[in-house]
């Protein structure tokens, strides 16, 4: 390849729009493993050697403690079972132990954890044109678990970010259903003892309303005409309030995290105050009733108002 050849070779791989980490001039992609079964003896091979190399070892410490005084041997012997859980042990007991290390550093160690550990390592710490096919497809899943560019759904930084993300939300949600709950017990319940008690005030004043429809025929005295005036001016007050209540504790409830629906309290709360504004809305000049006449607030018609 000419000098002018590599050059334009390089340019189109893209390298003037890099911006951040190291570069991938030539990306490799994996290609479909056409012949398995080397795989497989790849995979049974390193076992083997692995197997082995243990072996090797095994029996070279044990020509070294051939060589070795056995006097000495036997002090090492005892100095690793006269302590730790093993001093409490019968000889029987240790010796199954020895046999169950045994099998686990052969069968389980060597045989099966390095191989199944080794294509990862060599994927990890190996140059590409090293790996094999498997491995090379290990090197990508790798790439999208932990690379810090990769915005692949199973990355990990990515996943933690939107856990911590997450978590703060949360927290920041239970914070405010606290100070919710908090205002609807300071709130909510003192404003319910009150909707009560302005009710039963409603309910006394139709009476009195009923009482003076009965009399209206009948000439008042200016006694009775004061204390009608200040009737009116008392309902009209208490009406807007009531009013103002209707609008304000469904406000509250509907902010409330519990589901309402479930509370008998709650449900019926929500039922009086909106059939209470319904009835309302049907008699509009409520709220001017201390600026009429005696004679048109006796005439004025409040049936619906009952509760």
């Amino acid at each position: 390849m000419s000098l002018s050849e590599a050059c334009d070779d390089l340019l189109s791989s893209g390298i003037l729009h890099h911006e951040y980490g190291i570069p991938v001039l030539w990306p490799r992609t994996a290609p479909l493993v056409q012949k398995p079964d080397l795989e497989t003896e790849y995979y049974h091979l390193n076992r083997d050697l692995a197997t082995a190399v243990n072996r090797l070892v095994y029996l070279n410490r044990i020509d070294q403690l051939h060589q070795m005084d056995p006097q000495k041997v036997d002090e090492a012997f005892s100095d690793a079972f006269s302590a730790g859980p093993f001093k409490d042990m019968s000889f029987e007991e240790k010796e199954r132990h020895l046999h169950g290390l045994t099998r686990f550093k052969t069968d389980t160690l060597t045989t099966d954890f390095l191989s199944m550990a080794l294509p990862v390592l060599r994927s990890i710490y190996q140059e590409n044109s090293a790996l094999t096919d498997a491995e090379f497809t290990i090197l990508n899943n790798l790439k999208k678990l932990y690379s810090h560019y990769n915005q692949h759904p199973a990355n990990i930084r990515r996943l933690l970010d939107e856990y911590n993300t997450q978590t703060s939300k949360v927290l920041q949600e239970a914070a405010l259903h606290a100070e919710i709950d908090t205002f609807l017990k300071t709130e909510l319940v003192p404003n319910l003892s009150e909707l009560e008690s302005l009710n039963n005030d409603y309910l006394a004043l139709q009476n009195t309303y009923d009482n003076k429809v009965t009399a209206r025929e009948s000439p008042s005295s200016d006694t009775v005409v004061k204390k009608l005036k200040q009737a009116s001016l008392t309902c009209s007050r208490r009406l807007l309030r009531l009013s103002a209540l209707c609008d304000l504790l469904p406000n509250l409830i509907l902010c409330q995290a519990s589901n309402w629906h479930s509370d008998k309290a709650l449900l019926d709360v929500m039922n009086d105050c909106q059939d209470l504004a319904e009835k309302l809305e049907y008699v509009p000049d409520i709220f001017a009733l201390s600026s009429r006449s005696v004679d048109e607030i006796l005439k004025a018609d409040l049936g619906d108002l009952a509760l």
